[in-house]
């Protein structure tokens, strides 16, 4: 399904779901934006609107339907560079840096929706954990990360109260990104002595050895709902700040719509279908920016009250949250931020 949003005097052409072009179209009016499979642009100024698509041959709306952004409890410390998952309501944050150049710490903290409560702590100290929502707040889990001066192999799982230790993976390796679950976890990329190309899949037991990514990277962002579905964007390829996008199917990786920037370090969650990006750094700078993924493209919704990067994220493209961070400032934050997708989309008839 393609979506086009707006109105314009010439026929649009969009992309529907695996790349073949269609036109949108609600009588005589031609309807044009960015668009995307099922997810119209989005810029906070626009109430509603109601488009036929060719693609799914339905009519369509769109009706405003949320905040955007909105600020939720801080957190019970400022911190960045760790990693958590989750959704709105149940998040979970464990590990990081109390303040740039500091030393890691083991910091496991869980938000019910309006506030934070610190939880059992990890049982070693970590920083740049493989990130990406990955995991619950009952099952959770902490994959590889750095404590200086070494990286490290370690696992550990999270049962809402306390960690205990999980399998060891392959080598030891900071700073790539995850996605699924506690019994079915896939970690792509990062960082050893060199920027990795390798994939490990956990079982809830032990790793195995996957398919490699296409653009070896660290600082890069992840998600998806299982070891077999998933994505991964942005990062960093030999000191070069990309917008690569790759998707997995649990053996082989394909490369899919870049981002619209350049980023690393942001707060990744959702699924491959509804995914959502959010914070991060440029080449230039701190980013606000946050972009919902349809597992073909992405598009940009509103942006974050406070940029921020070295972010952690939970939740989908309609119920997000990101937490923690470095900001522009430059300073460590505690804030939580909360994302209620402005739109709400309907199809209309048969």
């Amino acid at each position: 399904m393609a979506v086009c949003y707006g109105v314009s005097q010439t026929g649009p052409t969009c992309m529907c779901a695996g790349g073949n072009p269609c036109s949108a179209q609600l009588g005589k009016s031609a309807l044009n934006l960015s668009c995307l499979s099922g997810i119209p642009d989005q810029n906070c100024t626009v109430d509603r609107g109601m488009w036929f698509d060719l693609c799914s041959q339905k009519i369509r709306l769109a009706i405003s339907d949320g905040s955007g952004w909105s600020a939720g409890g801080a957190m019970p410390y400022n911190i960045n560079q760790g990693n958590g998952g989750g959704t709105q309501n149940a998040a979970y944050y464990y590990g990081g840096t109390l303040g740039t150049g500091n030393p890691a710490v083991s910091c496991t903290a869980e938000y019910n929706g309006s506030a934070w409560s610190t939880s059992g702590a990890l049982p070693a100290i970590r920083r740049f954990p493989f990130r990406g929502c990955v995991g619950t707040q009952n099952a959770g889990i902490a994959i590889f990360g750095f404590s200086a001066p070494n990286n490290f192999s370690n696992t550990y799982e999270y049962n809402g109260t306390s960690w205990s230790s999980g399998g060891s993976g392959a080598c030891t390796i900071r700073n790539g990104a995850a996605f699924g679950t506690q019994n079915s976890a896939t970690a792509a990329g990062g960082f050893t002595s060199v920027d990795a190309v390798g994939t490990q899949e956990y079982n809830g037991t032990s790793w195995s050895g996957g398919g490699n990514i296409i653009t070896g990277r660290q600082s890069v962002s992840g998600a998806g709902q299982s070891q077999n579905t998933g994505w991964i964007a942005g990062g960093n390829d030999g000191g070069v700040i990309v917008s690569c996008v790759e998707t997995y199917n649990g053996a082989a990786w394909a490369s899919s719509g870049a981002l619209p920037t350049a980023q690393q370090i942001g707060g990744s969650s959702g699924r491959q279908a509804y995914g959502f990006f959010a914070g991060g750094r440029s080449p230039a700078a701190i980013v606000g920016c946050s972009l919902l993924y349809d597992g073909y493209l992405w598009t940009s919704t509103c942006n974050l009250i406070t940029a921020v990067a070295c972010n952690s994220a939970g939740g989908d493209g309609n119920q997000g949250i990101v937490f923690s961070g470095q900001s522009s400032t430059p300073a460590i934050v505690s804030c939580t931020q909360e994302y209620n997708n402005p739109f709400k989309y309907y199809n209309v008839g048969v």
